[in-house]
Parts: C-alpha cells; sequence; structure tokens
C-alpha cells in the first residue's frame, strides 16, 4: 500500500496524489479519492502521535510501476483474505477495518480501539 507524509501547506488529497505519482508512477484526479478509514496512533517513534487517512481509489491514468526501486522491492496485487505477513500491523488492521465498514480506530502503543460499525 502506497504511503508518505502530507508535507507543510498540503492538503491530504494533494498528499496522495503527489505520492501516487512518486511511488506508483499513476495518476490520480482528487474526485476519484475515496476517504474509506480514518485511524489515530499513539507516539510510536520520534515523530510522534499520528492521524492515518486510508483512500481507496478505482480509477488512474498511466501503469502502475515501482518508481522508487531504491525504496520499494516489489509491487504485488493480493487478494484481502491472502496478504502478506510482513505488512505493518497498523495497515493489516486499517484493511480489516475498512471491509467491515468500520471508518475510524485508534491504534494505543499495539491495543486496537475500533468504533461501531458504519449503519
Amino acid at each position: 500500500m502506497p504511503a508518505g507524509h502530507v508535507d507543510v501547506g498540503e492538503l491530504p488529497v494533494a498528499g496522495l496524489i503527489r505520492e501516487a505519482i512518486e511511488e506508483l508512477g499513476i495518476i490520480i484526479k482528487p474526485k476519484d479519492a475515496q476517504l474509506v478509514h480514518t485511524m489515530y496512533r499513539t507516539k510510536h517513534d520520534e515523530t510522534g502521535d499520528r492521524i492515518d487517512l486510508f483512500f481507496v481509489v478505482r480509477k488512474w491514468a498511466k501503469e502502475i510501476t515501482n518508481a522508487e526501486p531504491h525504496k520499494c522491492d516489489d509491487i504485488h496485487w493480493f487478494l484481502v483474505d491472502s496478504l502478506p505477513e510482513n505488512m505493518m500491523h497498523h495497515v493489516k488492521d486499517a484493511i480489516t477495518n475498512m471491509e467491515n465498514g468500520v471508518l475510524y480506530s485508534e491504534l494505543d502503543l499495539g491495543h486496537i480501539v475500533r468504533s461501531p460499525k458504519t449503519p
């Protein structure tokens, strides 16, 4: 799953679009990005607390490529029920939440607190 930080003065969807170009070589239009999960994580490293925004994008321009081979070994598609073992645990949990219709969750030093399923 491509990921990154929002730059100073940058809005989250603009950051998503920039990261998609940098990491995957694809062009995303803002209207094609759908927010599907938000996760709050307490301080897990020197950068402090985080709010992660997870988007689904089903339409893009250009072919997906590994645009950062110096940072990423390979890119693969996986079925949700066959995710790799070496995923970051918060990403795997976010995917589970998305699949279950959970819009918001919190991660407190490894303990996950989920919000109720959306109606």
